[in-house]
């Protein structure tokens, strides 16, 4: 039996970028802010299977040195694209 990745896909990956639920991200990250102020110490968090990197955007957002990685190449390239890395300066 041979392993399939089907967001690896880049027809998928980019249906799956384009994915929104109006509202309901709110609802999913509302208590989040909180949750993490109270139980995590340290400034670096880790997205492990980020997909398009919303959620690692969201915890860069809150002010974590936020990684995503993903075993989807399609996916981590839709994720570089929404959050470039910045400039060296």
């Amino acid at each position: 039996m041979s392993f399939l990745n089907v967001y690896n896909d880049a027809r998928r990956a980019d249906a799956y970028a384009r994915l929104e639920f109006p509202g309901t991200y709110w609802l999913a990250f509302r208590d989040l802010p909180e949750i993490i102020a109270r139980h995590v110490t340290g400034p670096i968090a880790l997205d492990f299977g980020c997909g398009a990197g919303r959620s690692t955007r969201f915890l860069k957002r809150l002010g974590f040195d936020a990684t995503g990685v993903d075993v989807s190449v399609s996916m981590i390239e839709h994720a570089r694209n929404a959050d470039p890395p910045d400039p060296i300066v």
